[in-house]
Formats: C-alpha cells, sequence, structure tokens
C-alpha cells in the first residue's frame, strides 16, 4: 500500500484506509520511485517493522514497535553505511540504553537508563 492512500485521524490517533483503521505495510517513495519508508500498522496504530532508507538507497533506520509503542532494539545509520544510533527499548516503551556513532565509527555517547544494566564502575570513577 501506498502512504498516499491512507488518512490519520488525530483525534483517535489512527492510521486509516478508505475510512476504517489500516492493517498492513504501507511505503513511501521518493520522486525517483525508491521506497524511503516502510511502516506496519495493526487496525491503524503502527505494530511491527518500521524501516527507513537514505534517498541512495542504503538503510537509513530499523526497528519495531508494539500497540505504537517502540521496542526491542532501533537502528540508524549514516548514509556511508556507519551505525550512527542504537537505542534499546523495554516493552513498554522505556530507553534501556542509547549509543551513539560520529561518522568515523567512534562511541560519542553512552547512556543506561536502567542502573542494572549500567557499565561496572571503575576505581577511578569511585
Amino acid at each position: 500500500m501506498n502512504e498516499e492512500g491512507l488518512d490519520y485521524n488525530y483525534d483517535e490517533n489512527l492510521t486509516l484506509y478508505k475510512g476504517s483503521p489500516f492493517t498492513g505495510q504501507a511505503v513511501e517513495r521518493n520522486s525517483k520511485g525508491n521506497i524511503v519508508e516502510l511502516a506496519t500498522y495493526k487496525k491503524g496504530i503502527e505494530h511491527g517493522l518500521q524501516k527507513s532508507w537514505h534517498p541512495e538507497g542504503d538503510i537509513k533506520s530499523e526497528g519495531f514497535t508494539n500497540s505504537g509503542i517502540a521496542c526491542g532494539v532501533w537502528k540508524s545509520w549514516f548514509p556511508n553505511g556507519q551505525i550512527s544510533e542504537e537505542t534499546e527499548f523495554d516493552a513498554s516503551g522505556n530507553r534501556i540504553y542509547l549509543r551513539q556513532w560520529n561518522i568515523s565509527g567512534e562511541i560519542t555517547r553512552e547512556e543506561y537508563f536502567h542502573e542494572r544494566l549500567a557499565p561496572p564502575i571503575t576505581p577511578e570513577e569511585q
């Protein structure tokens, strides 16, 4: 399904097709006809694989939603294919950790949102 055929009901936060909540995958294409976004819906709500591509065709981002809530590991990439960000969400959509890289592949940020996942404290940090 092309996203152009879908409507969004802002009052009910639902994606609709011909007035009914949409179930299935929808794609958005750029002017060259390349897919730049794929969204999966269940009963009008994002549910399942969500994926996007850079205009040149390389992957831009990928993750999953469960009833509209981000869950599991979401990843983003620079146009050159280098990973730019990785975030893990729990089943409730809370972030567990976040990692970001620069275009050269060096980690520029690493943040843990639950103490149980934090890296061990080194003697220098105490």
